[in-house]
């Protein structure tokens, strides 16, 4: 895994010698991505420049070093990620190679085939920049699903320099670079807790979609981008396969087992990230089965039952015999690695899960440099509580009249969430529902919801109207909103997993764990994101997914073939913290510090009065605001740390 970037610049303003020394700062920046080696390039002309910083997994040795040439000479490759089929790729081409390293497997493939083809051929996590010497275009790429990210853009208004980079810190350290932060992509981020592809916070910088390639014209100093990876052509033949129940299992299961096998591909020692839930279960038994060797595995346990599945990693890594490292964390440790967060992430991100993750990164890294996780079922399997709730609820509130559905989704406005809290906490223990009083308004305001596109982008968003939250602002389309009537051969739920797979699984997921792992130089790698998996996925009837109101069905049936199901089989925790109570306790001193009333009217971004107020019904007790506020808390942390 790697640190990639460069510079692109016009003829009339060619790179000089302080460009070059700025490279060496941009590099500088992307040093936890790859702290083994690093180099830099720019061609004959100085119209170009690339950095890379390498973490060295492939060919350990000087043969592996980037940036790199193709045997012809004609292409220039800086390269993050992993091919998980290079030697398979290798064994077709009837040339000299001078190492093992799949960045030269790239490198040959393109010299011989050109890029479009090379890319169909990849199997693998990876974002990488090859410039044509020849033709003298500039192209950048990303994988299918978007596990390694790629930033790209205008250095300045002028857009007299090209910038691409693995990390937005990288761009931002450029002195040429103009920090005009966008108060549109603010609104995405209190919406959805991430910014969403292809925006950024900075504007004129974006961040490559996944399954994409841009090509830049570096004579007429412009850029076009387009697909080679099309999930929603592939989506459309949902259902068609005609395969008995039998078949559906027996063939994931097959292809689960070769991507594991293909992910171990590596010259260090490989480890998992084991949580005790049916994905990392999975994943690691299968692990197991396929090397001789104990696998190294890793999680992370909390005192407070309620979000603790540690006991339960234990019990199957016992099993499985596993190597495993368990380590509690206390409420200290959680709340410092807060302060960590703003840089790791380099522009707002607020999926409070970041906290553990990063946690359980670093316990990783203190032994080993690459691990595979569990990532990306919940999306492809049907695994979101929300899956089975929403499509209940939608059938249920269709058969209310329409205009009794507006009048009591605006009487809820009515209804102080309190009053109901109160009386939901004075209920019997076995019918005690905690903040019922929320919960009940949040589903009434769904009650004015036309459409099943309003109703899930209302359960999905963390503000229900940002631009009302941002001075001076509009929020912009997004992928809900624009490419949801385009699934008309789907049902409700494969719609929402769809859009989910397109939105939250690369914007929010994927970035979570790539941050998280590469600030502590740990590479991940995600079995369950296999292109021949994802698209096995994508043909499959949703109700070997979700059958009989039991979310990942199909992948519960191969968890059972190789680990009993008393050990598995408990409601879902995910891996969350109690973000809401501590900014309530510990945390309040330091939210006070990003929400004072003239911090925020001297910034100008967030309208102060709206935020006091949340944050003064929160920290009474009178609702919990947990979430948007940690979004409010995340933005506020990471404009400190721009200062």
């Amino acid at each position: 895994m790697c640190g990639i970037v460069g510079l692109v610049s016009n003829k009339s303003k060619l790179l000089n010698e302080n460009n070059a020394f700025q490279m060496e700062s941009m590099i500088d920046k992307l040093k936890s991505r790859g702290p083994d080696d690093r180099g830099i390039w720019h061609s004959s002309n100085r119209q170009i420049i690339f950095g890379h910083t390498r973490l060295s997994i492939q060919d350990l040795s000087l043969s592996g070093h980037q940036p790199m040439h193709s045997k012809s000479g004609r292409y220039t490759i800086v390269f993050n990620g992993e091919i998980y089929n290079h030697l398979e790729l290798r064994s077709k081409l009837n040339i000299s190679w001078n190492g093992h390293s799949d960045t030269e497997t790239i490198l040959a493939l393109i010299d011989q085939f050109g890029i479009n083809k090379t890319l169909q051929a990849l199997v693998g996590m990876f974002a990488f920049a090859v410039f044509d010497n020849i033709e003298g275009t500039l192209y950048l790429t990303r994988d299918r699903l978007g596990e390694k990210p790629l930033y790209y853009g205008w250095l300045n208004s002028k857009k007299d320099k090209f910038v691409f980079a693995s990390d937005l810190s990288a761009i931002k350290i450029n002195d040429e670079f103009e920090r005009n932060i966008s108060k549109s992509s603010i609104c995405q981020f209190l919406r959805h807790n991430y910014i969403a592809s292809p925006n950024s916070i900075y504007e004129n910088i974006y961040k490559l979609e996944p399954g994409t390639i841009l090509c830049f014209d570096t004579a007429k100093f412009t850029y076009s981008v387009f697909k080679y990876w099309d999930i929603l052509n592939i989506a459309s033949s949902i259902g068609q396969s005609t395969f008995s129940e039998n078949e559906w299992i027996e063939r994931l299961e097959e292809l689960i087992f070769k991507s594991v096998k293909k992910s171990l591909i590596s010259d260090v020692t490989v480890g998992a990230f084991l949580s005790g839930g049916v994905d990392s279960s999975l994943i690691a038994s299968i692990m197991q089965k396929c090397q001789s060797n104990s696998v190294k595995t890793f999680t992370i346990g909390f005192d407070d039952p309620s979000f603790n599945e540690a006991e339960h990693a234990k019990d199957i890594a016992k099993y499985i015999g596993s190597d495993h490292t368990e380590l509690y964390v206390d409420e200290r440790l959680v709340q410092e690695m807060i302060y960590k967060m703003p840089a790791t992430y380099s522009e707002p991100f607020a999926d409070s899960s970041q906290l553990p993750t990063f946690i359980v990164s670093e316990l990783a890294s203190k032994n080993l440099k690459v691990v595979l996780s569990g990532d990306g079922g919940d999306e492809l399997f049907g695994g979101y509580t929300r899956y089975l709730s929403i499509d209940q609820l939608w059938n249920k509130l269709n058969l209310i009249p329409y205009v009794i559905k507006i009048l009591l989704g605006r009487s809820a406005n009515y209804i102080h969430p309190q009053i109901l809290n109160k009386i939901g906490n004075k209920m019997p223990s076995r019918l005690l529902k905690r903040d019922i009083g929320d919960k009940i308004q949040r589903v009434c305001s769904m009650l004015c919801n036309t459409n099943q596109q309003d109703m899930y982008l209302s359960l999905i968003s963390h503000f229900q109207h940002p631009s009302d939250w941002v001075i001076s602002s509009s929020e912009p389309a997004n992928k809900v909103t624009n490419e949801y009537n385009i699934f008309n051969n789907m049902n409700f739920q494969e719609k929402m997993m769809i859009l989910d797979i397109l939105t939250y699984l690369p914007d929010d997921i994927l970035v979570k764990i790539d941050r998280a792992a590469m600030a502590n130089s740990l590479e991940t790698r995600v079995p369950f994101l296999d292109k021949d998996i994802v698209e096995f996925s994508l043909r499959m009837p949703s109700f070997y997914k979700i059958k009989d109101r039991e979310s990942k069905w199909i992948l519960k049936q191969i968890l059972n073939k190789h680990i009993p199901k008393k050990l598995t089989d408990r409601p879902k925790k995910g891996f969350s913290i109690p973000i809401g109570k501590w900014i309530r306790t510990s945390l309040v001193d330091w939210a006070e510090s990003l929400i004072d009333r003239k911090l925020l009217e001297n910034q100008g971004f967030l309208d102060a009065d709206k935020v006091q107020s949340m944050w003064n019904e929160h920290r009474n007790g009178r609702r919990d605001f947990g979430l948007p506020l940690w979004n409010i808390l995340m933005f506020q942390a990471w404009l400190e740390n721009e200062r």
